[in-house]
Parts: C-alpha cells; structure tokens; sequence
C-alpha cells in the first residue's frame, strides 16, 4: 500500500503536536482522505501536497496561510515546520 504525502505528513504531526493538528480537532478524527496539509494557493484555488485541486470556500483561510496568489510558500517554512 503507498501513503500519500498528507499521510506521511499526519503521522509526522502526531509525533510533534498533540492530538496532529492545533486546535479543538485531532486528525485522527478526521475522514479518510480529508486533506490536512496543502501546499499552494492561488486565486480561489488550493492543492494539496498530494496535488489535488480544490475551490477555497473558507473565505480565503488557505491563502492567508500560504502568503498571497501567485506566491509560493517558502522552502524554510518546511525545513523548519517538517525538520
């Protein structure tokens, strides 16, 4: 079986942040396949680190995470958020 990137990417925050993730939920609860990690936005767009696409209804949240459109996120920010 081959783990995708977002599972690779959980199981790493399980082992650094209580519960996998900051705030009031745990990814262990989440759904099978619900994306937790995303790489890129871009206008109304995100992607995942798996490469999935999806459309931002959550007012822009994804974008304000990873700086502005067009932008891409910094290489530091993995090397010290995933180090």
């Amino acid at each position: 079986m081959t783990i995708s990137a977002d599972q690779k990417l959980r199981q790493r925050a399980q082992q650094v942040i209580p519960g996998g993730m900051y705030g009031h939920l745990r990814s262990d609860r989440l759904p099978e396949g619900y994306p937790q990690f995303f790489e890129r936005g871009e206008g109304c767009h995100l992607w995942d680190v798996n490469g999935k696409r999806y459309v931002d209804f959550m007012c822009s949240w994804g974008l304000s995470l990873l700086k502005t459109p067009k932008s891409p996120v910094p290489a530091e920010y993995y090397i010290r958020a995933y180090s």
